[in-house]
């Protein structure tokens, strides 16, 4: 049985290929079809892989925020629709408290959270006090650019010190 998770193209040469002729290969990774005939995937016709189109990336589900009051910190977990792929990360970004979010290059504006499978969480002390909000989002992990969306945001409330 042949199973792929992710987006697959078969090519076929011209209606006089021959099984086990190579049909077109682009990208780093290909397989092997072993099954089919009339006008399905042939044995040994080689298909196509591309990792980087409609790959089945995880949605988040929720985001838990559970305050440590002798730390002063708060706890984030991230559920997610299924496992991260490799190659990707998890990253939580908070708003600026002026209506924005801060970016990439301020802190608090895209932090990596540590998964394991579909769960991410991180520990964080927060700064700047007041009613804030978070988001997540998935990236490659050599980006800044999200993958999709943004999940929608979730509100919280960082007390004064005092």
């Amino acid at each position: 049985m042949l199973v792929i998770l992710a987006f697959v193209e078969i090519f076929k040469k011209s209606e006089n290929s021959h099984q086990g002729e190579v049909v077109d290969i682009k990208g780093d990774n290909n397989g092997i079809a072993n099954s089919g005939n009339n006008n399905t995937i042939t044995q040994n016709t080689i298909i196509k892989i591309d990792n980087d189109k409609n790959l089945a990336l995880p949605k988040v589900i929720s985001i838990h925020i559970e305050e440590n009051i002798q730390s002063q910190s708060f706890n984030f977990s991230v559920d997610l629709s299924h496992n991260l792929p490799q190659g990707y990360k998890v990253c939580m970004n908070f708003d600026d408290l002026k209506g924005g979010w801060l970016s990439e290059f301020d802190d608090g504006g895209h932090i990596q959270l540590n998964c394991n499978k579909n769960i991410c969480k991180l520990t964080k002390t927060i700064k700047r006090q007041g009613y804030r909000k978070v988001r997540v989002g998935i990236f490659k992990e050599s980006s800044y650019i999200v993958e999709g969306s943004y999940s929608p945001y979730k509100g919280f409330r960082v007390k004064d010190d005092s």
